[in-house]
Order: structure tokens, then C-alpha cells, then sequence
């Protein structure tokens, strides 16, 4: 009969060797189960204990503190969990097979006034040299903010003005960049990199002392640069990304076209930015259309 460690290194293998998900997704599907086990173990329950209340209890937990997109995910980590394990102890009954659906609350995108990322990105604060291309790549490019701490040199074609990016389950895909992109990813591949790499890494963002990147870090310098700018905006790189992304659909980009430099594999996903388009377009026309809101 397995014990709680047992099935989670099991699955943790399952994860790695047979599906074949990625480091940053193992990682979080292992985070999410250590906290569950500790919940359970805190109410005295081994794994051959937990029925369906037990868990529906413990995601009644989660809402109390964490997004509804958490409890979702911590929700589908749960359900694979116990399925691997049921199918190596077949007496036991999945808990997770009545478990209740919880709704999907969609959120609008939150974006970064245009006039708050041209101050981001002109002002003179923080380590500029790295951080002006970092964040650059992120508002004008929309990586996701693991992509871009993971970028690597080959992956950057700067005569050609596009990068390679890979995405989500390793999907590649080809992202444009424009010419003051260019030119300040340019300035710190030659003029401030090989300056500061004392140890050999294809990743082409490093700190002073040739250290990959963090994802930390970027959250950290984004914080840091708020303030110190004064920025109303509470800034993110997911909101970078967002701002992307809405910025080309203000402009008249085609929905497809987004969805292809997002890298998102589902159209729906994509979709939640039209609501922003929508959203902008009714304020335009309840301010100056004559049959507008007020009359």
C-alpha cells in the first residue's frame, strides 16, 4: 500500500519519463502536492484515506486564499495524482471522479497604459544596460517571461529581426522584432554581455557575473523600476505580454496573427483579448455617439 512520498516520487517520474512534461511544470505540479500532503497529513489522513470530501474540503481551503485560476489548476494536478495511483492500487476507488466542478471565472486581461511603458521604457532607472532589453522583449515581443529567461543565443537572429522562440511543450514559434528592439538587444549582445560572462552560457541574459537570469529577478526589477518611476500601473511581465497583445489588436491585427505570436494552441485562449477591444470600443461610442449612454 503506498505511502504519501512513495506515490508522489512515483508520479514524479510518471511525469518526467512517461509524459515527458517539463521541469517548470514538474516543479509545479510537485509544489502543489507537497501542500496538499502536508493538508492531508495535518488532518491525520494517509493517502489510502482520502475520499472525495476530503479533497473537496481541501479546495474549499484553497478559495479561501488563492485566484480561482489556482484552484482550477491545484483542482487538475489532484485529478492526474489520483488517477496514477488508483491505477497501481486497483482496490482503491478514485477520489476524484465525483469530485464537484468548480466555474471558471474569466478575468479581463489587466494591460500597461502606452504612456507608462514608453517611461519604463526610456527611464533612466535601475541596471539599464540589462534590464531596458529584458524588459523591451517582453512589452514588444509578448514572451512569456520563462521564454525570455531561457532564450537562447541561437535562438536570436538580429540581421534577420526575428527570435525563435520555443513556447509551451516546446512549440516554436517565429516572433518579429522592430527596429529599436533591435537595436537595444543588439547593444547588450555586444557591447555589455561579453563584458560580463565569466563562465560559459548559451542563455542570453546573465548578470554581471555571468549568472543565468532568474524569473525572480524580473519580477523583483519590475517592482523596483515601479517604484522608482512613480508608475501607477502595478507592473508584471504577464501584463507586459497582455499589453502586447492588445496593442495589436488596437491596431488591427488579426486575431490568428495574435494567437500565432502569443503561441497560444487554442483560439479561445486568445480570445479574451477581443473583450478589451470591445470594452474600448463601447466607451468610444457611449462618449460621442449621439445615441450613446445619457440620452
Amino acid at each position: 500500500m503506498m505511502t504519501w512520498d512513495e506515490a508522489i516520487e512515483l508520479y514524479r517520474h510518471h511525469l518526467t519519463y512517461v509524459l515527458r512534461r517539463s521541469k517548470l511544470t514538474i516543479s509545479a505540479y510537485m509544489s502543489d502536492l507537497d501542500h496538499y500532503r502536508s493538508y492531508q497529513l495535518n488532518h491525520q489522513r494517509e493517502l489510502s484515506m482520502i475520499e472525495t470530501e476530503a479533497i473537496t474540503t481541501y479546495l474549499d481551503h484553497l478559495q479561501a486564499t488563492q485566484t480561482n485560476a489556482s484552484v482550477l489548476r491545484h483542482r487538475s494536478v489532484l485529478r492526474g495524482f489520483h488517477a496514477f495511483v488508483c491505477d497501481r492500487e486497483p482496490t482503491w476507488d478514485n477520489p476524484t471522479e465525483k469530485l464537484p466542478g468548480i466555474r471558471k471565472i474569466e478575468h479581463l486581461p489587466q494591460t500597461i497604459p502606452t504612456a507608462e511603458v514608453d517611461l519604463l521604457l526610456e527611464g533612466e532607472s535601475g541596471n539599464l544596460e540589462l534590464d531596458r532589453p529584458m524588459i523591451d522583449l517582453l512589452y514588444s515581443c509578448g514572451l512569456r517571461v520563462t521564454e525570455l529567461v531561457t532564450l537562447q543565443l541561437n535562438q536570436v537572429f538580429l540581421d534577420e529581426g526575428f527570435l525563435r522562440i520555443l513556447g509551451k511543450g516546446s512549440k516554436e514559434r517565429i516572433v518579429p522584432m522592430a527596429d529599436a528592439t533591435k537595436a537595444n538587444l543588439r547593444h547588450y549582445l555586444v557591447n555589455v554581455r561579453p563584458l560580463w560572462q565569466s563562465t560559459r552560457t548559451t542563455h542570453v541574459f546573465i548578470s554581471r557575473k555571468g549568472k543565468t537570469i532568474s524569473r525572480q529577478y524580473v519580477y523583483t526589477m519590475l517592482v523596483q523600476r515601479e517604484r522608482q518611476l512613480g508608475l501607477k500601473t502595478h507592473l508584471t511581465p504577464h501584463k507586459l505580454r497582455h499589453s502586447f497583445a492588445t496593442a495589436l489588436l488596437n491596431g488591427g491585427a488579426d486575431l490568428r496573427v495574435v494567437q500565432e505570436l502569443l503561441g497560444h494552441s487554442d483560439i479561445r485562449t486568445t480570445q479574451i483579448y477581443t473583450h478589451v477591444e470591445e470594452k474600448r470600443l463601447r466607451n468610444a461610442y457611449d462618449e460621442h455617439h449621439p445615441k450613446g449612454k445619457g440620452d
